[in-house]
């Protein structure tokens, strides 16, 4: 899709793209990390350096059109697979991958707009206890228009004020994020 979106100016998402998301989304033989691996993006860096002119304007636009359409012509799957995953309390190797591909399906889910959706990303960005969970809710929720964003970062900064290497990803997070007010939430960051 990228190629063809990057080079040729192609729009259109092949139909068998979507079928193959579907599939990969209810083939229970599969395990959660490697669908989690799958269902993820490479990075924008990553894929700038497979061009040799450099647009990041059109890649960023790419990666976030191939979102959207993965994420409105599967809405009702990314939410049976979120559903589907059992909770996971443990620290093996199967309870990470878990919750990684629960925050895949919750991130193409949330992508959609659903009410239930955004109101699970912002309970988990409160009350998580799981940092990696707590910091993609944070991540959701600072690159969009939510009205728990502020209380999200709030009980987060309450909690880790006093650990640095902790509160860099409270920094990072805010710094990273795609949400137009991001300038200006840097500049306020660099008074903190």
């Amino acid at each position: 899709y990228f190629d063809g979106r990057i080079l040729e100016g192609r729009t259109e998402i092949d139909p068998r793209m979507i079928s193959a998301y579907r599939h990969l989304i209810h083939d229970p033989a599969i395990s959660p990390s490697l669908k989690a691996e799958l269902f993820s993006f490479p990075s924008d860096s990553l894929l700038a350096q497979r061009y040799d002119v450099l647009d990041p304007e059109t890649i960023l636009s790419a990666k976030s059109e191939l979102i959207t359409a993965l994420s409105h012509s599967l809405r009702q799957d990314w939410k049976t697979l979120f559903d589907s995953v059992p909770a996971s309390s443990g620290l093996t190797s199967l309870d990470f991958g878990r919750r990684k591909l629960q925050r895949c399906a919750l991130f193409f889910w949330s992508k959609t707009e659903d009410p239930q959706a955004h109101a699970l990303i912002s309970e988990l960005a409160i009350s998580s206890p799981f940092m990696s969970l707590r910091l993609f809710g944070l991540q959701v929720l600072c690159d969009q228009d939510s009205s728990f964003k502020n209380e999200a970062l709030e009980k987060y900064r309450n909690d880790w004020e006093h650990e640095s290497l902790v509160m860099n990803k409270w920094f990072a997070i805010q710094a990273t994020s795609e949400h137009p007010s991001t300038f200006e939430n840097v500049m306020r960051l660099t008074q903190h």
